[in-house]
């Protein structure tokens, strides 16, 4: 006599893009940059208009925002998913100028005044590659409206030129 035994399967079920997405506003949210990293693949790439970041360049402009807005707060809505591709009709970020002053690029630090900041203007494109996010775009949905850490960096005083 034979006995068939039958094991149980695992299976690994990837999440979707969406629910990656909303793990990284999560990591954003709770300003956990390691667990954001651990989303994205290493070749990651944040483009905010002209500006492009590594995803190590990332993660140091975002520590330099945490220090800045300690009570930043990111947000989206209008979210679609289309295969590994995650689009968010409005993202707005807000945050309040209360830590330690706040540079941009080559220009120089301003002085915390308590300013209350909002970027409200935000469309972003988010594209995933194995389950983790490979590309991460944003752009201004109102020509002309702050958007992206150079925003803050503009409605807090600072001048880009």
């Amino acid at each position: 006599t034979s006995i068939l035994t039958i094991q149980p399967a695992y299976f690994a079920i990837m999440p979707s893009s969406k629910e990656v997405f909303e793990s990284i506003l999560e990591a954003w949210n709770t300003k956990d940059l390691g667990k954001f990293k651990d989303l994205c693949t290493p070749d990651f790439a944040f483009t905010a208009g002209p500006n492009s970041m590594t995803l190590e360049e990332y993660v140091a402009v975002m520590n330099a925002v945490y220090a800045s807005f300690p009570d930043i707060h990111f947000e989206a809505s209008d979210v679609a998913e289309d295969g590994d591709t995650v689009t968010v009709g409005k993202g707005k970020v807000t945050g309040t100028h209360t830590g330690e002053p706040f540079a941009f690029g080559p220009f120089p630090a301003v002085e915390p005044k308590g300013t209350k900041c909002v970027n409200d203007k935000e469309m972003w494109t988010v594209v995933f590659a194995g389950g983790k996010c490979k590309t991460f775009s944003a752009v201004t949905t109102e020509e002309g409206a702050p958007f992206g850490p150079p925003g803050f960096y503009v409605q807090i005083g600072g001048k880009m030129e």
